[in-house]
């Protein structure tokens, strides 16, 4: 026989005696509560180092793909914004209107690519080479 011990949280403590087999389910379930403890601690450390670093969670309904986009290439957009129209007259229609869907009505990469019929990844890569392109002309210009 083994005796566990319980502390309580107005501070008395009980002394509990059990066999082997029940010392080695309680020591086990402990050991899952200090992993699961530990696991919601880094989850929950992740999350406020992003918050501070002013990185948005994705909403539910939003995929993780286009915030992304829109975290790493809104902060240069906006530095541009002023002459950011007359910048996208310069692009070719079809990357043109990728760019103002995700970042003008708010469209994600998914909504975009089941409109269109094709692959998420497609959008993706189209909206990333209208992006860079956006962005030299941008550069060069202003």
């Amino acid at each position: 026989m083994k005796i566990i011990k319980y502390k309580f949280a107005d501070g008395t403590v009980s002394e509990v005696a059990v066999s082997d087999e029940l010392l080695a389910i309680h020591e086990e379930m402990e050991k899952a509560e200090k992993r699961n403890h530990r696991k919601n601690t880094r989850r929950h450390d992740l999350l406020s180092v992003l918050n501070e670093n002013e990185i948005d969670i994705p909403d539910d309904d939003d995929d993780a793909l286009t915030v992304l986009i829109e975290q790493e290439y809104g902060k240069i957009l906006k530095r541009h914004w002023g002459n950011l129209h007359e910048a996208l007259k310069l692009l070719p229609p079809m990357q043109r209107e990728i760019i103002e869907q995700v970042f003008f009505q708010n469209k994600s990469i998914l909504q975009i690519a089941e409109e269109k019929g094709v692959h998420n990844k497609s959008i993706y890569e189209r909206l990333d080479w209208a992006l860079k392109k956006l962005l030299k002309i941008l550069q060069k210009l202003y």
